[in-house]
């Protein structure tokens, strides 16, 4: 993902980049070895001033749908995280290391290029099968961007939990070497849950 990326949410979850905004019509980014198409009356953007935070996650662990508590084993070697659900759909996200963040500082200049040519961009879209039941496009201001290093994060999302149900991480705290990541729930009657390990 790169800021200016113009595209959309796909069924499967994906971003569906249909072009850059900020790029020229002739240096459009590559997918899958063919350089993406611009809509009609397609003008760049020009953006100078970005702004560029390297640590603007520091927090290993974010849960959405559950509230945390976490300690440390004396060792020092592992992390506990004990959660309790609020919701009955969540997820829990372990990171490697800080995250960075990068954003463009234009805003009014932003919306004024999207007011005179989003227009055109739906008209493209649909034309390359962006549905009503899609969620709209999106224009990418700024972005998270994770190490590159496998893995760099692990995830745990749930499904159909009851609220209340207690559930815990166990995972190496030693980062820098395996990064080891354990999710369970501590009951008999468990949620439907999916694990997934990044990037891939």
């Amino acid at each position: 993902v790169e800021i200016g990326d113009v595209g959309y949410i796909n069924k499967s979850g994906g971003f569906k980049v249909l072009f850059n905004a900020l790029r020229s019509a002739t240096d459009q980014p590559l997918v899958d070895g063919v350089r993406l198409q611009v809509p009609e009356n397609f003008q760049p953007l020009h953006l100078t001033e970005f702004t560029h935070q390297a640590d603007d996650i520091q927090d290993q662990v974010l849960a959405y749908g559950a509230s945390k508590s976490i300690s440390l084993h004396q060792n020092l070697s592992y992390v506990f995280v004990h959660f309790s659900i609020t919701k009955s759909e969540g997820a829990v996200l372990m990171l490697r290391y800080p995250v960075r963040r990068e954003d463009a500082d234009q805003e009014e200049r932003i919306r004024a290029y999207l007011r005179k040519y989003s227009k055109f961009w739906y008209r493209y879209a649909t034309a390359l099968g962006l549905h009503k039941e899609d969620c709209g496009l999106i224009f990418v201001d700024g972005f998270h961007q994770i190490s590159n290093e496998f893995p760099s994060y692990h995830m745990a999302a749930w499904k159909d939990a009851s609220l209340g149900m207690e559930a815990h991480i166990e995972a190496g705290l030693d980062v820098f070497a395996d990064f080891q990541f354990g999710f369970s729930f501590e009951s008999n009657e468990l949620p439907q849950i999916s694990r997934k390990s990044g990037p891939s």
